[in-house]
């Protein structure tokens, strides 16, 4: 038989692919039949799994820790690849290992790091041939998946030997600039860090766009180092150019006419650009409380002549807002509320509102017509009237009420009203059965900061009044009467609460019998003095019935401790009383109630539960209080 070379090589590439695959399917077999284990490093950033499954590439880096290593690992582009990635690739990444370490570690100051290696590859990816070169081994070769260990010696760090940031232009008598210079990332002396370096620009560029010096430009932004000496300077000179201001003011809104909305934002055109200002009117506009949506825009695209015009976007809110409640107290028992506001009454934004509230004790129903003056969200004056229905243990009281306010914030967050009520109450208090008319002037301030309405970590509220009577004014009695009452909130270690609360008043009364309970003091109840019922304590009459006092002294002390998420345990002791001319409070005037409580924050508001214990009574026994509301 006769064979042509055309028929002969086609003959010897057959073989020799038939001899390739059966001693690739050897290879294959004996690599299933191998049972070599592998131990991870505890600094590899990837797991070994020893149930029998392919495992993960193991990577070691010793020598550095801290941010060092975490930039180490970051730079690392080896230990972005699996145990399946192609060979080639692996070799690749692992040759240029220590260029990224190099890199990795200049950009925290450390310029001459030395880089020792080690990469135990796959064993299949060690049969293909293509074995890096160096300190690979053949024989250290890994059955289920590679593995590196890098051990790096960081050297002497690169210090910063001087920095010198400069700003010139308009900005350069800026005090917010001044503050940058002095609050610089990186000092003299400090371990050079890139990040920082460049830090220092991104706050000058978001500082400049915020005061509105948008032709700002760097002309001159170094970093020279010198590794040898292990010395970095740093020079940048900032030119703000001039700066922006606001231009014309453009409102489209309804419903209210454009002077109040202006007297709200207080706009000025022509003052210098600040984003902060534009951050203000938004709030401003958002607590006014008239409108759903508000948007503030910037038009920088129509600057002329470095002026800014400023486009506001106003939705208002719906005209009524309906609002009821439920409630249950120890002092009051069960109760409801309702209340209903008219926003709008018309284009001059007065409003118009109703509050009824009903419970066992003390109910009260009234309305008020409010006209907003310079500022509509802090300066109104108001015209109040209502009705009020009180009956406890120890008095009985009914009365009509007609009034006139004027509101406006003063010291910045102290709120101050100035008022002019007038009173007619029939009233019962131990063997006192009378009616009175009073007039009476009043001035009070008030002052809340919290960081949490719901559950403040921090806070406190303060207010303080001053009220007064005279026959000259048309009352039936003449009294002048201050009065200081406040809470403080505090947070502690482990989530605990300390909470402070207290209350202080006095009365210089002409005649106290004809003086309407609805100015007379008592204590005792869930916000008072625990322990005891609502209003029980106070001055007794010859028959022993309490009738109140001119003067209030009482202070409650009371820790919280959380037990879960939304719950926690208290304890606390509440001290005081309300006293007459004759009392002596360093007595037995003063009561003291202590106990312990339940704390449920819940979406609706907290909610508690406590068990008081009145110290120093003959009969005495617990009482429970609940109580909801929030603390400030």
């Amino acid at each position: 038989m006769t064979l042509s070379y055309r028929s002969i090589i086609p003959a010897w590439v057959l073989l020799i692919t038939m001899l390739l695959f059966a001693q690739a399917g050897c290879v294959s077999n004996s690599a299933q039949n191998e049972k070599a284990t592998e131990t991870s490093f505890a600094s590899a950033p990837f797991g070994i799994d020893t149930k029998g499954e392919r495992s993960n590439p193991v990577l070691e880096i010793r020598g550095i820790e801290g941010p060092l290593l975490e930039n180490a690992r970051a730079h690392l582009s080896l230990g972005r690849n699996a145990c399946d990635a192609p060979p080639w690739r692996i070799h690749r990444h692992y040759g240029q290992a220590e260029n990224d370490i190099e890199k990795a570690l200049r950009a925290l100051g450390y310029y001459r790091p030395v880089v020792e290696k080690h990469l135990a590859p796959s064993c299949p990816m060690v049969d293909s041939g293509d074995v890096a070169t160096g300190k690979t081994d053949r024989g250290g070769c890994k059955q289920d998946c590679w593995s590196a260990r890098f051990t790096v010696d960081p050297g002497s760090a690169v210090r910063v030997a001087a920095i010198e940031v400069t700003v010139a232009g308009e900005a350069r008598t800026e005090p917010a600039f001044h503050a940058l210079q002095k609050e610089l990332p990186i000092r003299q002396g400090d371990i050079l860090n890139h990040a920082r370096y460049e830090r220092i620009k991104a706050d000058i560029l978001a500082l400049a766009a915020d005061l509105g010096y948008f032709d700002g430009h760097f002309t001159v932004h170094e970093l020279q180092v010198d590794p040898e000496n292990l010395k970095a300077t740093i020079r940048i000179v900032y030119d703000s150019g001039p700066r922006h201001r606001f231009g014309t003011l453009s409102i489209r809104h309804r419903a209210l006419d454009s002077d109040i909305i202006e007297r709200i934002i207080d706009w000025r055109e022509g003052e210098p650009f600040d984003a902060k200002e534009l951050a203000r009117i938004y709030r401003d506009l958002v607590d006014s409380d008239y409108f759903a949506m508000v948007e503030v825009r910037p038009r920088f695209q129509r600057i002329s002549d470095r002026r800014i015009p400023v486009e506001i976007n106003l939705t208002p809110r719906k005209r009524y807002r309906f609002s009821f409640g439920l409630g249950m107290s120890t002092d009051g028992g069960p109760s409801g509320s309702f209340s209903v506001l008219n926003r709008r009454l018309n284009s001059r934004a007065h409003r118009w509102s109703s509050d009824t509230s009903v419970s066992l004790v003390k109910s009260t129903v009234g309305a008020e017509y409010r006209i907003p003056l310079a500022d509509p969200r802090t300066d109104w004056l108001s015209f109040q009237g209502g009705y009020q229905r009180e009956d406890t243990d120890t008095a009985k009281s009914q009365g009509l009420r007609l009034g006139v306010r004027r509101t406006r914030r003063y010291f910045d967050d102290w709120l101050g009203t100035i008022s002019l009520d007038t009173l007619r109450e029939d009233f019962e208090a131990g063997s006192t059965d009378d009616m009175a008319t009073m007039v009476v002037a009043g001035i009070g301030f008030s002052n809340s900061r919290y960081e949490n309405r719901m559950r403040p970590r921090w806070g406190h509220h303060l207010s303080l009044k001053l009220n007064a009577s005279h026959t000259m004014l048309g009352s039936d009695n003449d009294f002048i009467q201050g009065y200081i009452s406040g809470k403080w909130v505090r947070g502690m270690s482990r989530g605990g609460r300390v909470l402070l609360r207290g209350e202080l008043g006095a009365s210089k009364v002409d005649d106290f019998k004809t003086l309407p309970t609805s100015y007379r003091f008592f204590a005792g109840g869930d916000k008072s003095v625990r322990g005891y019922g609502f209003h029980e304590l106070g001055p007794k009459d010859n028959r022993g019935d309490v009738v109140g006092g001119p003067h209030i002294m009482v202070g409650s002390l009371e820790y919280e401790h959380p037990v879960a998420k939304q719950w926690a345990i208290t304890t606390f002791v509440d001290h005081g009383n309300a006293l007459d001319n004759s009392t002596n409070i360093l007595g037995s005037a003063l009561k003291t109630g202590v106990g312990t409580g339940v704390r449920w924050f819940s979406p609706f508001g907290p909610a508690g539960v406590d068990l008081a214990f009145p110290l120093g009574e003959d009969d005495s026994k617990f009482r429970v209080h609940l109580n909801m509301g929030i603390d400030l």
